[in-house]
């Protein structure tokens, strides 16, 4: 049975395998898809079912299809592996919401919602403020740019991304302490 995984050699096996990973990170965009729909889909319960089975059966098919990928023991593995775990958490929340939902689900869905969208904001600000260049790296390798030549960015392009790092980290503790505030009184109804 042919595979469609690249064959290359050790370091550029890394770079495909860091291509791959950055072409991956839009699987963490789904569950705000499903939760933040959640209450205007209230009501229609098929079609709410159908676009959470939908967002599942992507994340999974493409987690599997490429998990023969990531079997070393290293870092690129751990961030493939917690992103499994976060598609994993994304498919027990749903069943949750399916087979038991909650009393004020939607105020539950919501919440969850600005959770995940709070802790994403912050890790990609982090990510800008604190390592602009690999930043610029897992732009170029998610477009399936991969630059054989190191060069440099410029330090007025480097020290932009730091600032938009700073605003990322700032709206997501915002965002955090709102759905902190949510959770608050979603759990005390």
């Amino acid at each position: 049975m042919p595979s469609n995984l690249p064959i290359a050699q050790p370091e550029s096996n890394r770079e495909a395998r860091l291509a791959v990973l950055a072409s991956l990170a839009w699987l963490l965009l789904l569950p705000l898809g499903w939760f933040l729909t959640y209450n205007p889909l209230a009501r229609q319960t098929l079609l709410r079912t159908v676009l959470g089975l939908a967002y599942l059966a992507v994340a999974f098919y493409k987690l599997l299809r490429w998990s023969a990928f990531f079997r070393k023991r290293d870092w690129i593995t751990l961030a493939f592996v917690m992103l499994s775990v976060y598609a994993l958490a994304f498919a027990t929340i749903l069943l949750w919401f399916w087979l038991r939902p909650p009393p004020h689900a939607g105020d539950w869905a919501l919440t969850i919602g600005m959770f995940v969208m709070g802790w994403l904001f912050i890790c990609a600000g982090l990510v800008l403020v604190l390592a602009p260049r690999i930043a610029d790296k897992l732009g170029q390798l998610s477009q399936g740019q991969i630059i054989l030549q190191s060069t440099r960015p410029a330090k007025d392009l480097r020290l932009a991304r730091r600032f938009s790092g700073v605003f990322l980290l700032a709206v997501g503790s915002l965002v955090l302490s709102v759905a902190i505030g949510a959770l608050k009184e979603t759990w005390l109804r």
